[in-house]
């Protein structure tokens, strides 16, 4: 066996070698981190019967000694590019079900294991809101272009470590707007009472509101979600992106990505809130107007 690249990160390691002129890639989750080998493999499998989108070839997974492991085929393929979506999907996502508000912001509370007087509910003070139907699915989670490989016209998606059940446009907004809104919360100063910071706030958030409404509406009307939705799915996805931001930083300990993950949070809290004023707002008008 011929060790070609071996790369550590903050929760997993990945080795890709050489067996018998063939290669390979063994991705290996410690003992304090088998929740997300548990969860790679049920994202495989589900994607893999679903066939959305091609998925390398697993080989083998085992755990031993309270260690993971998944084998498989190694893509000799370039990162695609953020422009490749439509390219990627073969079929779906679809809709697996609709439920209450409510519950799917407490199924967040348990999967994250935070606190009911934190964040989101704060925002959502309209009881009535919380009684509106949802539709989720089964989602990757960390859908974006880096967890993408291109080779000879083919898009192979990997690294499923965060599948679970969620919004069902999660993976299209995490796509489009996870590398946007994090190259923008750099040259972005939330909270700033410097009336030109603000008016500078403003313009990047009304632009890229814009840009993300002009680049989802297709997928709400291919699953026949009402597009006047948009605002509260785009806050569902939000609140659990800062979730999952949150989760991943407690993994890492490279100040400089602490840093600039503080950062990313920030502003995308800033987006949240602006949007639940919002959301709130128009549902208030609704509700009287009815």
């Amino acid at each position: 066996m011929k060790i070609i690249k071996k790369i550590i990160n903050d929760k997993n390691k990945i080795l890709i070698y050489e067996n018998n002129n063939k290669k390979y890639v063994d991705k290996i989750f410690n003992n304090k981190n088998l929740i997300f080998f548990k969860k790679e493999i049920l994202g495989i499998k589900y994607f893999k019967k679903k066939k959305y989108f091609d998925i390398p070839k697993v080989y083998s997974y085992t755990v031993k000694n309270n260690i993971g492991k998944i084998t498989s085929e190694y893509i000799e393929g370039k990162k695609t590019h953020i422009k490749n979506l439509n390219k990627i999907y073969k079929s779906g996502p679809f809709i697996n079900k609709k439920i209450g508000l409510n519950k799917y912001l407490n199924n967040l509370i348990k999967v994250y294991k935070i606190k009911k007087n934190q964040f989101y509910s704060k925002n959502f003070i309209n009881t009535h809101l919380l009684k509106k139907k949802i539709y989720v699915s089964n989602t990757h989670g960390d859908f974006v272009h880096y967890n993408c490989l291109e080779k000879d016209k083919k898009f192979y998606i990997f690294d499923f470590e965060k599948f679970r059940e969620r919004i069902v446009v999660f993976d299209y907004f995490n796509w489009i707007l996870h590398p946007l809104s994090f190259k923008i919360s750099r040259y972005f100063f939330p909270y700033n009472k410097n009336l030109i910071i603000k008016i500078y706030n403003n313009i990047i958030l009304f632009f890229l509101n814009m840009l993300a409404k002009y680049l989802i509406k297709k997928i709400f009307f291919k699953l026949k979600i009402n597009f006047k939705d948009f605002n509260l799915y785009y806050f569902l996805f939000l609140y659990e992106k800062i979730l999952i931001i949150q989760e991943d930083l407690s993994y890492v300990k490279n100040k400089k990505v602490k840093s600039t993950a503080f950062k990313h949070i920030k502003f995308l809290e800033y987006i949240c809130h602006n949007l639940s004023r919002t959301i709130n707002k128009n549902h208030n008008k609704k509700y009287h107007d009815f």
